[in-house]
């Protein structure tokens, strides 16, 4: 690492509340475009001081992931919208890009930081993000393999960055300790015939995250955009029976395991037929931090028993 990077690190360290401080709460946010924040802009957030409290390493975009995300290059900065990047436009016009508008955007991360620091402003944050637009839950398999042509790394690219994270930052002097993860997944499921088999994906993903990082009682926070597929926030038409199917197996799975939870999205502020707006990217980021702090406080009722 560059001096001068370690300078940046040590200067946020001694200016925020982690001076002194060993032991740092790791958030995970992933999933498809509406954990990218593809539909936000970077001018729609208001400032918040809080945000140089919170370590941020960022990688998304499109699948697959490769040299053309928009990433912290690697390297630990403070919580802040992130860059478009420079996305590689393909000639058949598949490719997302990194976020929707040139300004760059923001996703769930800012609003669940937030407002976990407003309530518990003595557990410091950091937030690792690796999301990618359009994947459905095939594509954070973790059984496949790295298959760049296929798009289908996104499992390895979020360990890999993660655990570069966590070993960055101890070197840094600061343990990173596994707290949550933030799934914002499932809208591409919605159309695929095997939405019945949501469930099963998305738990075989969850236990292989919790084994490959060491972390078998990290809290999984998981939910999707309802509204997917209705064009308009007045909306009220019953959702597709591909919706239902991906909300009844993550409600399902979250029954099944004290560990998991499933965060209800209705009434966030959505633009289009497929993404949250920046509003409403910012209120469910809120809703998740809420879903976080009751689950782990279930989780100490429950031991007390």
């Amino acid at each position: 690492m560059r001096a001068f990077q370690v300078v940046c690190i040590l200067t946020i360290l001694s200016s925020n509340c982690w001076a002194g401080e060993k032991v740092v709460d790791l958030i995970l946010v992933a999933g498809q475009s509406n954990a990218v924040g593809f539909h936000t802009r970077a001018s729609e957030l208001p400032k918040d001081p809080s945000d140089n409290k919170v370590m941020f390493w960022w990688k998304c975009g499109d699948p697959p992931a490769d040299k053309f995300d928009s990433s912290s290059n690697q390297e630990w900065t403070t919580l802040k919208p992130q860059p478009k990047g420079k996305p590689k436009l393909p000639k058949g016009g598949t490719n997302y890009g990194n976020f929707g508008y040139d300004e760059g955007g923001f996703g769930p991360e800012i609003g669940l930081t937030r407002t976990l620091l407003e309530r518990q402003p003595d557990r410091p944050l950091a937030i690792v993000k690796v999301a990618y637009s359009g994947t459905g839950i095939d594509y954070w398999n973790p059984g496949n393999k790295m298959d760049a042509n296929r798009g289908r790394n996104c499992y390895p690219a979020l360990l890999a960055e993660t655990r570069l994270a966590i070993e960055k930052a101890k070197a840094q002097g600061v343990t990173l300790r596994p707290r949550a993860l933030v799934w914002c997944q499932g809208e591409s499921d919605c159309m695929r015939e095997y939405s019945p088999a949501y469930r099963d994906s998305l738990e075989t993903m969850i236990a292989a995250l919790r084994k490959d990082l060491d972390a078998p009682k990290l809290i999984a926070l998981i939910g999707l955009n309802t509204k997917f597929g209705q064009k308009r926030q007045k909306d009220a038409r019953q959702p597709s029976e591909g919706v239902l199917n991906v909300v009844r197996g993550m409600k399902e799975l979250a029954a099944s395991s004290e560990y998991v939870e499933y965060v209800d999205d209705w009434g966030c502020e959505v633009v289009n037929a497929a993404h949250f707006g920046s509003k409403g990217t910012l209120e469910l980021g809120e809703r998740y931090a809420k879903a976080l702090i009751t689950t782990e406080e279930r989780i100490n009722e429950s031991k007390k028993q």
